[in-house]
């Protein structure tokens, strides 16, 4: 077994590959050997249905086997920012809080306390009625919610069980 942490993969075969994809996919391309790329995986079962795709990226290939820990801690060791940054930029930034202007929405949020403040004082019974109103209408969609989560999971085997614990062999 190969421990790519102590033995970093090459940068430019993981580039070509694709940092987030050797994370997905549990390939990770690390050395070259003569012509053939050595690719580390933790999944040897599968060697079959990838060896295709990774052949047409990388050439021909060997396998090897790593646990599943080494391989995100090594392309993680390598290639963090990249990633982090795909992850953030994932959202498309109309529907993404990146551009966020605080001032306007502290200012929107100043003038929606200032005008429950003044609606307590001028009609102070309208207001709580309102707000009451407003209360049990949240909750009763909270709960057709989780009824309508609940509904879902009735029909289906394991679909929205928790998944179990990993249990030690022994203790």
């Amino acid at each position: 077994m190969v421990n790519p942490c102590e033995e970093f993969p090459d940068p430019a075969l993981l580039d070509k590959f694709g940092a987030a994809n050797a994370i997905r996919s549990g390939l990770l391309p690390w050395r070259m050997m003569g012509v053939s790329a050595v690719v580390l995986t933790d999944k040897p079962d599968q060697f079959d249905r990838q060896s295709k795709a990774l052949h047409d990226t990388l050439g021909p290939v060997r396998f090897a086997i790593t646990t599943r820990d080494y391989l995100e801690r090594s392309v993680l060791a390598l290639r963090h920012q990249s990633l982090s940054y795909a992850a953030e930029t994932k959202v498309l930034e109309h529907q993404s809080s990146r551009g966020w202007n605080v001032p306007s929405t502290l200012r929107r949020g100043l003038a929606v306390v200032i005008f429950l403040l003044a609606g307590l004082i001028a009609f102070p019974i309208a207001t709580v009625s309102i707000l009451c109103a407003l209360a049990v209408v949240v909750l009763i969609l909270s709960t057709a919610l989780k009824t309508a989560a609940a509904y879902k999971c009735l029909g289906t085997k394991n679909d929205c069980a928790p998944p179990t614990p990993f249990l030690p062999a022994y203790l």
